[in-house]
């Protein structure tokens, strides 16, 4: 036998493809195919060098990645097409050309080189030319297939059995996964719902242990156990290839099965070559993917284990939409959609996992109220309210967003948050809350705005303020962090919490946009983008000359702007009881920068220099932020929008106990509160909508 070179690596070619002339050996087979002549027979050494070459073959990674690489597709002046290079394993097992001997004989001129290529016009020995099909070339769509990072697992199923039906001329194809725990075989599109077990004496089961391929032809195919594993199916004819582990090749991992060749034609031992050549092609791809498959398969309509899966492993389980939405749902104004309010309560697996109290749940009811504090919930707690607001406005049913990427994306904003005195997950969920209020009782605002404009406004809302440090742009840009040099001392905070949010939502697991197309998505992200830049302070006074104008209404994104930072100023048009909280929390929040500037050696900003303690002054420094920053902004916007007038009557009227505590005498913390609390028992009428 002539000794064949040794197995290269090389970051600087793709591993060659195997000759559509190698047959490599069938167990289970219904019949042989008939010999040629004998000056076209294999000799033993031929053979046994195939049978090596096959053996190489199965340790090639034909890589799926996103770096492309330009590579001849053939040896006789084929086309030239892009193949992925795995970004996981630079350095490929390369299939080294073989030393062929000078004395040539007419038998191996004729059928071409024995070097494992793809050639387009390489001979066919054993199969008639009837029959014969022609060389097989992997199309670029499946080397997008195998390298795409996004695709869901049915899809990616789904891909490669129509790659392998059409290259194979058959009725039918089935990607199989093997659960070895569950010792059973199932099929990844879910698209079909078989499943056999392992050990049955079945085609996929002798395949799984075996490692070899199963060609059940015409004449055995009406009795063979196939019929049984694909019910309403009719088996003429069945071929099954295994899918190898790629670092332990002696383990069978799935099957690629086409059943019924059409032309009513048996599969040939050509066919089962080009099967296993696509088998080893997917082998990397498919070893990535068959564990969330595993994980889709075994917690399949399980709410606790779905819940269980987004704590534990990082959201991977993923339950796509079923279809792209519908544009011009996108474009037309939001229709409320009815909701089913002890639904909330089964959504809430989450929490229950945690083994938390829930002493509250959300109702839109309550959020829809102007006296709605999310300061009286546990962090958890707020979770309950964001399927239902998505749901209401009709974003969750009309973009098409899954409930479990819903709440793995509610997970992560939350987790996103820091343990801030003000700018945390609280004060996040208030704005969301403060956007659907609007939403709700606004009409003047609902109806100039799309349903993607509402989805990108309350998107924006929650996540306006993700990993807030708890320091203002100017501490930043003083201290020259890396936040600030990044951004160029732009916006700082706000360009950081915009590409969060964006960041966020490309993950699979909390992919919430996923159902729209690809135009849809990039408005969406345009709308995210500006809406949160707008919460920047340094645009206030802008914003507030321009609610000053005629036509605010019609310009939709100064519409969207005013609102997201209305809403992100909205902690005092809330009631005293409330508002007087969150006064408290920014005081905390700027009482600790200043202790940090201070430390620093600078000195604090004015406004933010003061004694926690000191409720006289704090009282003054509030009441000068409602003087200047919120009533010029508030007394404008609700003239603009009246439906929202409750909000600046509280705003002047928490002015009145700012002002109180600005001019009061007392100096004892506890004596200013006494006084407060027989305020609010005096006025409760205040703390309604």
């Amino acid at each position: 036998m002539r000794p064949h070179s040794t197995m290269g690596f090389t970051s600087k070619t793709t591993p060659a493809l195997p000759n559509m002339n190698s047959a490599p050996a069938i167990a289970d087979s219904g019949s042989s195919d008939s010999s040629e002549a004998s000056d076209d027979e294999l000799s033993a050494e031929d053979n046994d060098e195939l049978q090596s070459m096959d053996n190489d073959m199965r340790s090639i990674t034909a890589a799926s990645s996103q770096i492309m690489r330009p590579c001849s597709a053939g040896t006789s002046g084929g086309p030239s097409m892009s193949l992925p290079i795995s970004k996981t394993s630079s350095m490929l097992p390369e299939l080294s050309r073989k030393r062929v001997a000078p004395e040539m004989s007419a038998r191996e001129q004729r059928r071409g080189s024995i070097t494992p290529q793809l050639s387009h016009d390489a001979g066919r020995h054993d199969v008639p030319e009837e029959s014969a099909p022609s060389s097989y070339q992997p199309r670029a769509q499946l080397f997008k297939t195998l390298s795409s990072t996004v695709l869901t697992v049915s899809a990616y199923a789904e891909a490669i059995e129509h790659e392998v039906a059409e290259a194979l001329r058959a009725e039918k194809c089935f990607l199989f996964v093997v659960d070895d725990v569950r010792k059973e075989i199932r099929c990844l599109s879910t698209k079909h719902s078989i499943r056999c077990p392992l050990g049955k004496g079945s085609h996929l089961a002798t395949v799984v242990k075996t490692g070899k391929p199963v060609n059940t032809q015409s004449h055995k195919a009406s009795s063979s156990k196939g019929a049984a594993e694909h019910p309403g199916v009719s088996i003429r004819s069945l071929l099954c290839v295994p899918i190898m582990h790629m670092l332990n090749l002696s383990q069978t991992v799935g099957v690629l099965e086409v059943v019924n060749k059409l032309e009513d034609k048996d599969f040939s031992t050509s066919d089962t070559t080009v099967l296993e050549t696509i088998a080893r092609l997917v082998g990397d791809s498919f070893n990535r993917h068959r564990w969330n498959a595993l994980e889709n398969i075994q917690s399949h309509g399980d709410n606790e284990a779905l819940s269980l899966l987004a704590l534990i492993h990082s959201g991977k389980i993923h339950q796509p939409p079923t279809a792209t939405c519908n544009e011009a749902d996108l474009q037309a104004p939001v229709a409320w959609e009815k909701v089913e309010e002890g639904k909330v309560k089964s959504d809430l697996a989450l929490v229950k996992l945690k083994n938390l109290p829930l002493s509250k749940v959300l109702t839109l009811g309550s959020m829809q109220a102007l006296n709605f504090s999310a300061l009286d919930y546990a962090d958890h707690e707020l979770l309950s309210g964001i399927q239902p607001v998505f749901e209401h406005t009709g974003c969750m049913g009309r973009c098409r967003i899954s409930p479990i990427i819903l709440q793995n994306w509610a997970l992560a904003v939350r987790n996103g948050y820091h343990a801030n005195p003000f700018h945390n997950w609280f004060h996040g969920f208030s704005v969301f809350q403060m956007c659907y209020f609007q939403l709700f009782r606004a009409l003047s605002i609902l109806e100039k705005l799309t349903l993607l404009d509402v989805f990108g406004l309350l998107i924006s809302c929650l996540c306006h303020d993700l990993d807030h440090p708890g320091f203002n742009n100017s501490y930043l840009i003083e201290t020259e962090s890396p936040l600030a040099l990044r951004h160029n001392d732009i916006s700082v905070l706000e360009n950081h919490h915009a590409s969060l949010t964006c960041e966020l939502m490309r993950r699979e697991a909390c992919a919430i946009a996923a159902g729209l197309d690809q135009e849809s998505r990039k408005k969406l992200r345009g709308t995210i983008i500006r809406c949160i830049l707008d919460t920047d302070m340094a645009h206030h006074a802008a914003i507030c000359q321009k609610l000053q104008g005629t036509k605010v209404l019609e310009d939709k994104q100064l519409l969207k702007g005013a609102c997201i930072h209305s809403c992100d100023l909205s902690a005092q048009v809330l009631p005293w009881q409330t508002a007087s909280k969150w006064e408290e929390l920014i005081s905390a929040e700027f009482f600790n920068q200043a202790n940090e500037e201070r430390s620093a050696g600078r000195t604090p900003a004015p406004f933010m220099d003061f004694q926690m303690h000191d409720l006289k002054q704090r009282g003054k420094l509030q009441r000068d932020f409602l003087d200047f920053v919120l009533i010029p902004f508030w007394n404008p916007f609700t003239e603009l929008i009246p439906e929202l007038r409750q909000c600046y009557r509280n705003l002047l009227s928490n002015r009145e106990k700012y002002d109180k505590r600005a001019s009061s005498d007392m100096s004892n913390e506890e004596s200013v509160r006494g006084a407060e609390k027989l305020e609010l028992r005096a006025s409760g009428a205040l703390d309604t909508a």
